[in-house]
């Protein structure tokens, strides 16, 4: 918390299938001060093609005069069979920065989760969305969890908010917010069985 005791938005939420908001932050009298990054579902049973950027950042304050603290990252949830993404697309659940100490500590970053492959479907799917941050015990085999994956050309920034006064300075300040969490999910083919026959 700052010196006036307002926290920047902090870290929740699944990690392999965000499903909520960034948090506010506080103002004077718990009221609410800068908002959170907002929520990005998208659910595809073809193909997804990106070259933009997906922005679930949470509001800074920048405001020297201004005690309210900044936003968390929000989330973005994605669940396709193919994820074609250009060198120049971006995914984005940042943290809001705070501009002075006594403007609100840095909030913490968001949640970016991406679920792909032909086999991210049908009961597959269904069984991993009932209980999405404990791996059914059917799949616990074939789900591989990475934090990028070779078809990712573009940038993931979950990143919590930037202090203006870190602790490294004298006096020291606050600390930087918590970085967030980024999640790719895919479901291998089943492992068949050979037989040797003499």
């Amino acid at each position: 918390v700052d010196v006036d005791g307002y926290p920047g938005g902090g870290i929740y939420d699944f990690t392999n299938a965000p499903a909520q908001p960034g948090s506010g932050g506080i103002y004077n009298n718990d009221t609410a001060a800068y908002p959170g990054g907002g929520y990005i579902g998208i659910r595809a049973t073809g193909k997804i093609v990106m070259n933009g950027a997906l922005r679930a950042d949470g509001s800074p304050n920048y405001y020297k005069d201004d005690r309210g603290s900044p936003g968390s990252g929000g989330a973005i949830f994605i669940i396709c069979n193919t994820f074609s993404v250009g060198a120049d697309a971006k995914l984005s659940a940042h943290g809001g920065s705070a501009g002075y100490s006594y403007g609100g500590t840095a909030a913490g970053g968001g949640r970016i989760a991406v679920w792909y492959g032909k086999n991210v479907s049908g009961p597959n799917l269904d069984l991993l969305l009932s209980n999405p941050d404990n791996i059914p015990h059917s799949l616990i085999s074939r789900v591989a969890i990475a934090t990028n994956y070779a078809g990712f050309l573009g940038a993931v920034d979950v990143t919590g908010g930037i202090q203006a006064q870190p602790l490294t300075t004298t006096p020291p300040g606050l600390p930087n917010g918590g970085d967030g969490t980024k999640v790719f999910l895919t479901i291998l083919d089943p492992k068949g069985t050979i037989i040797l026959l003499r």
